[in-house]
């Protein structure tokens, strides 16, 4: 029982975006969209091969203009990194959203 309170402190604290200066809290995510699930896993192992973590997302239709679909949510930091690494690779990012 004490690992599954540990395992869900850990995730809480993982994801708690960060407070500004001005106190103000700042968006730290975006998600990459993608055509299928099928395009977000490979994107997603081209990526961790290059040592760029993501998690992939089931979006709803209000996270996408695309309608409902798959994405990958990437650190606002590594994107333009991952965006250049995906497009060598010939993997279509469909749109770029904030989390």
């Amino acid at each position: 029982m004490e690992y599954n309170v540990h395992w869900k402190c850990k995730i809480i604290l993982k994801y708690k975006a960060k407070i500004d200066p001005k106190g103000m809290t700042s968006v730290i995510y975006s998600i990459m969209v993608m055509s299928s699930v099928t395009y977000a896993l490979k994107a997603q192992g081209v990526l961790s091969r290059e040592g760029i973590g993501t998690r992939l997302e089931k979006l709803t239709k209000t996270q996408t203009s695309k309608g409902c679909g798959y994405g990958l949510r990437i650190e606002k930091s590594k994107l333009s990194e991952a965006v250049s690494i995906l497009k060598n690779e010939k993997i279509r990012i469909i749109e770029i959203t904030e989390y």
